[in-house]
């Protein structure tokens, strides 16, 4: 359906070849971490089948908060595990470790084989060292959610954890395990040293991850290209392989001290855009890079304050052909609704009037109130539905009483019929 031989890649670029398609960031970043291996995925059963058995029976969840509560524990609930939700694993994980204590005295009566996992020290080190790993892949999954984000701002955080992944891997190799707070401090409680087996598990899962990272974000250890719109100032800056006509009013912009100042005072985006009079062409391939969505968070966060947006095409669908007056009205709406939308392209790309926000907000407030209208259309178009469906009914039932008449009066014809020709028979 979004192929780009014949699907929808393939129509859009036929009207706007310009357009970049993005895979979402953030899905790629969960895609990476998704596996974790066999051996790690069975702790993380087992983590699942702990906190299964206190959550799932109310009678478990309250005797375990009251032995929480007697503990002086910080928490007194567990949270559950589901993979829909891409930050629950480090979650869930982090707070079995923290009330690791209080589960092995609970389960000790009631899952023996559970309670015993929790006193294993193997288990334990590699159940720690996954809540850690993934509270950190937490952290890198939150930062993109953001209003003021774009591809290059991701990427480089990207290249951070890449190069923060590698200098983990190097350290735990030579026997640092204190980036690892969960696992750094069970082993020092416990007077414990890792063993070859958790070692070879956990350098495997952190080789993993690296070779993960290379295949859905290829391009993360090449030298960045884009430099140029990130830091246009920077006296390091290196620009040969950008084309000789945007190279040219990068350097004009470059010796404009105004400029400079303006850039570190706004958003790279809105710098940019201010540049497309002055310099249309290096603007024009500065805003290909930084107007796509980096991620869908972007996308659906914008739709949700501007709900005028989705309904168009759900409300058409709707729509009942024989209803012409309602079907009139809905096509002026949303003849409306167009041409708001054309008047904001038309002002992206002129950007005439793009960074005035009273006229934006003002574009969105008509948006909202064509919104109202469909709405108001929608229970018109419900309430005629529900009174043609209950004049069909009626119809329907006027129809099958005059077919039973209509057989009725047949039947008294035949059986009048039958008695003439008992009568004649019996006179003769």
């Amino acid at each position: 359906m979004t192929g780009r031989i014949s699907g929808f890649k393939a129509e859009v670029t036929k009207v706007s070849p310009d357009v970049r398609f993005v895979h979402c960031i953030i899905h790629r970043e969960h895609l990476t971490f998704r596996k974790i291996g066999c051996e790690l995925n069975l702790i993380m059963n087992d983590v699942v089948s702990i906190v299964n058995i206190v959550k799932t029976r109310a009678l478990n969840t309250r005797l375990f908060k009251i032995l929480c509560e007697d503990m002086g524990s910080n928490h007194n609930t567990l949270l559950f595990h589901t993979d829909v939700r891409w930050l629950s694993r480090g979650k869930v994980l982090k707070r079995v470790i923290e009330l690791s204590d209080e589960l092995c005295i609970f389960l000790r009566e009631i899952k023996p084989d559970l309670s015993a996992l929790l006193s294993n020290e193997k288990w334990m080190c590699l159940a720690s060292y996954l809540a850690d790993v993934f509270d950190k892949v937490n952290e890198l999954n939150v930062s993109p959610q953001g209003q003021s984000t774009n591809i290059l701002v991701l990427t480089s955080k990207l290249q951070a954890f890449n190069k923060k992944l590698s200098s983990w891997l190097n350290a735990f190799n030579n026997g640092d395990t204190s980036m690892f707070t969960s696992l750094h401090d069970f082993l020092t409680v416990n007077e414990l040293s890792l063993t070859t087996s958790v070692a070879s598990v956990i350098t495997e899962h952190m080789s993993s991850m690296l070779q993960f990272l290379y295949k859905y974000f290829p391009n993360l250890n090449i030298n960045n290209e884009y430099n140029w719109i990130k830091t246009p100032f920077s006296t390091s800056l290196k620009y040969d392989h950008i084309p000789w006509a945007i190279k040219e009013q990068l350097i004009e912009i470059r010796e404009d001290s105004t400029l400079e100042s303006e850039f570190h005072e706004k958003e790279l985006s809105k710098f940019w855009l201010r540049r497309q009079q002055e310099y249309p062409l290096i603007s024009k391939a500065a805003l290909l890079i930084l107007i796509p969505f980096a991620s869908t968070y972007l996308y659906k966060s914008n739709l949700e304050t501007k709900p005028g947006l989705l309904v168009i095409n759900s409300y058409l669908n709707q729509i009942n052909p024989d209803l012409k007056d309602v079907q009139s009205e809905i096509k002026e709406v949303v003849g409306k609704q167009k041409s708001l939308i054309n008047a904001m392209l038309k002002e992206n790309e002129e950007l005439s009037n793009l960074l005035n926000e009273s006229e934006v907000q003002n574009m969105f407030s008509s948006i909202k109130h064509c919104y109202g209208q469909l709405v108001e259309l929608k229970k018109k178009l419900m309430f005629l539905h529900k009174k043609t469906m209950t004049l069909e009914k009626r119809a329907n039932v006027l129809r099958v009483a005059k077919q039973r008449e209509a057989l009725q009066r047949e039947h008294q014809k035949e059986s009048m019929l039958v008695r003439e020709q008992e009568l004649i028979s019996k006179q003769s």
